[in-house]
């Protein structure tokens, strides 16, 4: 604090802290000292995960939701998804699976089930019995007209 009085011709005030830069507290040099105030030399200090992060996929530098710091890996929703996909390829997944889905549904005639799978995320291979159900459902609700009355209506 003195070294930095003397430098500035002032007493620093209550709320002024001086900062080591390279973090060696016997390094008095000038140019190793900052003046910062207590929250920015805490925020500096107590920073767990950084305030700005390069995204895994396009590599801008972007500022994560302040709750998200810690996991996010992205800049976008857009660059999410193709990380996704990279992480399937790379587990040797097939990314393309909904649109295999889509193909079988229209081979089978069943379109409203592959985009009922599609739409839940369903991989057609693991879908459980009572999804079969809500896929039925979903089919005979799509083919009724509005004015019909519900089975529960009846």
């Amino acid at each position: 604090r003195y070294v930095m009085e003397c430098h500035l011709g002032r007493r620093l005030t209550a709320d002024e802290v001086v900062h080591h830069v390279n973090g060696d507290r016997m390094d008095n040099r000038i140019e190793n000292l900052a003046v910062l105030s207590h929250q920015a030399h805490s925020e500096h200090h107590n920073q767990k995960h950084p305030l700005t992060r390069k995204c895994d996929v396009c590599g801008v530098e972007y500022a994560p939701h302040p709750t998200k710091r810690a996991r996010s890996k992205t800049c976008s929703r857009a660059c999410f998804k193709r990380r996704m996909a990279d992480i399937a390829v790379e587990r040797g997944k097939d990314p393309a699976w909904r649109e295999a889905a889509r193909q079988r549904a229209r081979e089978n005639g069943t379109a409203e089930r592959a985009r009922f799978l599609v739409l839940y995320r369903w991989h057609p291979e693991q879908v459980p019995a009572r999804a079969e159900a809500l896929a039925r459902a979903v089919v005979e609700a799509d083919s009724r007209p509005h004015d019909a009355p519900r089975s529960r209506d009846v």
